[in-house]
This record gives structure tokens, sequence and C-alpha cells, in this order.
């Protein structure tokens, strides 16, 4: 059965990300620079700086938290 809706559907590509999508990329680019810095302080000697970075993006990146979702059709 054919859908009477003539209105032109984008392409998956072309369709606009919801904020939320955004908002979970952010949290993972900045995951990944608080990762970095961390190794970066550890490596040069910054023990006490490693911690304190550490803590507050484990803190900060808590508060947001990542959600994976897997769905599994039979």
């Amino acid at each position: 059965m054919t859908s009477l809706d003539r209105t032109p559907v984008m392409p998956p590509t072309q369709q606009p990300q919801a904020p939320v999508t955004r908002w979970r990329w952010l949290a993972g680019v900045a995951a990944l620079f608080a990762v970095a810095a961390v190794v970066l302080l550890a490596v040069t000697d910054h023990d006490e700086a490693a911690t304190t970075v550490g803590v507050i993006a484990a803190s900060v990146l808590g508060a947001g938290g990542f959600q994976v979702t897997v769905n599994i059709k039979r």
C-alpha cells in the first residue's frame, strides 16, 4: 500500500540532527580531551595536576552520563 502523503523525505544524511545528538558528540570530545590532558600531565610528572584534571573531568562528564542502547530484533 502506498502512502498518500506527498511530502518529500530527506535522505538520512541530510536530515538535521537533534540537539541531543550534538550534546552527545560534545561530551564525547570533551572526554577525549580530558583523557589526553590527564595522560600528558602524568607523563610530564605533574601527578597532582593530572589527578585534579581527572577528578574534575569525571565529575563533569559523569553528570551528563553516557547511555548506550542496544536493540536486538529477532
